[in-house]
């Protein structure tokens, strides 16, 4: 089993030109992101790590993304 899957190409594309959007959201964002269950639990995977070191566990997407940011 491959511990990672990799994401449909669309979804690049999707975020792309969101990210090309200076009046796009974090809430933009985490919409398409949730629609790939293995993107979304990388990305809470990550900023619930002992990295960013936070007490209380990140949950939501769109807070992760607060976290992470756009540039990551």
């Amino acid at each position: 089993m491959v511990p990672w899957a990799a994401s449909p190409p669309i979804l690049y594309f999707q975020l792309r030109e969101k990210l090309d959007d200076p009046e796009t959201t974090f809430d933009d964002l985490a919409a398409i992101i949730k629609t790939d269950t293995a993107m979304s639990a990388r990305l809470l995977k990550i900023v619930n790590s002992s990295f960013y070191g936070f007490d209380d566990k990140v949950d939501t997407l769109t807070h992760a993304l607060n976290i992470v940011g756009t540039e990551q």
